[in-house]
């Protein structure tokens, strides 16, 4: 099985890309910023080591819930409080994401899309077969974000420049994904991708896990010889 990493920088239309990816190609997923959400939900050992180091200031009144974008505005404007809460939450999350490779082994698929902002940062590129970048100019992404969130120029450069820049990425990358422009160019640089990239992957034949199957079958087939057969 495959491991294909896809991330980018705040803005580039990542989420974009992979809802285009589900959608077209019914490729199976796997989300770390949903792990992300999951494992610092109320009452998790990551919830409760978060709010001890930021205070019940972070939390959502209504709901006792980690208030996401109260702990954004606090890690994006302290390094050593982002390096905190990342100590805190990536181990948890990379546990859950081999939970999950694993689960993909199982059921025989033979490449699995890891979906993951802080790919490079958190080391998970190194179990990948290729990495592609969803890349989108400066300009693009500073005026995106500032639509999104409400926030001047000087606070949405704040956030993108708080991250691992996306030059490095690119530099880093198999291959780029350009989702500076409309949808439909989007969905075309898309497409060519996935279709040179990922779809000759998809037409060979899962070599490891036919082993598998194979051995595991032998080994059933033989203890039912030696135990079950009179």
């Amino acid at each position: 099985m495959k491991i294909i990493g896809i991330t980018g920088g705040i803005s580039t239309g990542k989420s974009t890309v992979v809802d285009f990816l589900k959608l077209k190609y019914n490729v199976p997923l796997i989300d770390a910023d949903i792990i992300a959400r999951d494992i610092v939900k109320k009452g998790t050992l990551p919830y409760n080591k978060i709010v001890r180091h930021f205070g019940q200031d972070i939390l959502d009144p209504a709901t006792g819930e980690i208030d996401r974008p109260k702990l954004a505005k606090i890690i994006f404007a302290d390094k050593e409080k982002r390096k905190v809460l990342n100590a805190i939450t990536h181990v948890p999350i990379g546990i859950e994401i081999f939970k999950q490779i694993s689960s993909h082994f199982v059921k025989g698929e033979k490449v699995v899309l890891l979906d993951a902002p802080l790919l490079f940062e958190s080391g998970l590129n190194r179990i990948t077969s290729q990495v592609v970048v969803v890349y989108a100019t400066l300009e693009v992404q500073k005026q995106r974000l500032m639509k999104r969130d409400g926030i001047s120029e000087d606070e949405a450069l704040n956030k993108i420049t708080a991250q691992m820049s996306l030059e490095t990425k690119v530099k880093l990358a198999d291959s780029i994904i350009d989702n500076s422009t409309t949808i439909s160019e989007m969905a075309k640089n898309t497409s060519s991708w996935f279709e040179q990239k990922v779809e000759p992957i998809r037409q060979k034949p899962n070599m490891t896990y036919i082993l598998l199957v194979s051995t595991v079958a032998a080994i059933g087939s033989y203890l039912s010889w030696q135990y079950f057969v009179p």
